[in-house]
């Protein structure tokens, strides 16, 4: 078994705002190594129990040499995963983002609220927690 590491972003129910998000999030996640699909919580426990690769925050087929959860906040892959999840909480649309690092096809232990003005991105990236479903609320 694998580490799996798993996003969704709840953006605006507004459909002109989420086809734009959407959009945006497209662009974004093609700058970057890793990528973020919409969805909402609910959708993100059901993919780690399945191990749905649509919510799959890399492109690779596990993610055990992630450094995303290994405790070095100057590693690229958690400064790139940290930029992207910066860029993406500041479009407009944008409300909260979920995230979790689970072994595959398994459920999340517990849940864990954060707000982005209070945290650094980089460090809490570096110390996730195993089955620990993160929400992190973009704005204020």
């Amino acid at each position: 078994m694998c580490w799996m590491i798993h996003s969704a972003l709840l953006g605006s129910t507004d459909e002109k705002q989420a086809d734009r998000l959407k959009n945006e999030l497209e662009l974004l996640n093609g700058r970057h190594n890793c990528r973020i699909v919409l969805g909402t919580k609910h959708d993100l426990k059901m993919a780690l129990l399945s191990d749905n690769w649509d919510y799959r925050v890399t492109r690779g087929c596990c993610d055990c040499d992630s450094p995303i959860g290994k405790h070095d906040t100057d590693d690229p892959e958690v400064q790139d995963f940290a930029a992207l999840i910066a860029e993406v909480c500041a479009l407009p649309a944008a409300k909260r983002l979920s995230f979790c690092k689970t072994w595959a096809g398994e459920r999340n232990k517990r849940e864990v609220d954060v707000k982005l003005s209070e945290t650094d991105l980089p460090r809490l990236l570096a110390d996730l927690e195993p089955n620990t479903l993160y929400t992190l609320y973009c704005k204020a």
